[in-house]
């Protein structure tokens, strides 16, 4: 699933991509646009903290509040969606097996998973909802802390997110 529209936290930034890159636009147009010609195709686009992160071309591109790219991270996996983390450090799961927290730091926080879910939302960066069929269960690193069966007849989760 790719997010072609994003916004920073504040709502200041919009990002959309685009062919080749992403658009950054200011929401309250102080700035004049900008284009970031990015490697490959844009998987999917995240706020977090203050910054709006783009997976694209198999690499993390980190857009600070003026537009600029502040940092680029290899990431791993064919294709992977961004998740951003709900409290906590900031940080946002990337989905690609094996899927893992990357945070701003440049530090990743993983899970030990029994199996493959369907899907990853991070709560934070060492507590994750996992999903699988009608299953949800809250995982910290060590421990299933619950699990709930929702009733979705032949549905599965394949997106969420995590709001306080």
């Amino acid at each position: 699933m790719r997010r072609n529209l994003g916004f920073s936290t504040d709502g200041a930034t919009i990002a959309i991509a685009g062919e080749g890159g992403v658009h950054l636009a200011d929401s309250a147009e102080r700035r004049p646009p900008t284009f970031h010609r990015l490697p490959g195709v844009v998987d999917d686009l995240a706020p977090v903290g203050n910054e709006l992160w783009v997976a694209a071309g198999g690499r993390l591109h980190r857009f600070g509040a003026h537009h600029e790219l502040v940092r680029e991270l290899p990431l791993w996996g064919e294709r992977g969606a961004l998740r951003e983390c709900a409290t906590g450090e900031p940080g946002a799961l990337w989905s690609a097996p094996p899927a893992a927290v990357v945070l701003a730091n440049g530090t990743t926080s993983t899970i030990a998973l029994p199996d493959e879910p369907d899907c990853a939302i991070p709560v934070s960066p060492s507590r994750w909802l996992l999903c699988r069929r009608e299953r949800v269960q809250l995982r910290d690193p060590g421990t299933e802390r619950w699990t709930t069966t929702l009733a979705l007849g032949p549905g599965r989760v394949v997106d969420g997110a995590v709001l306080f």
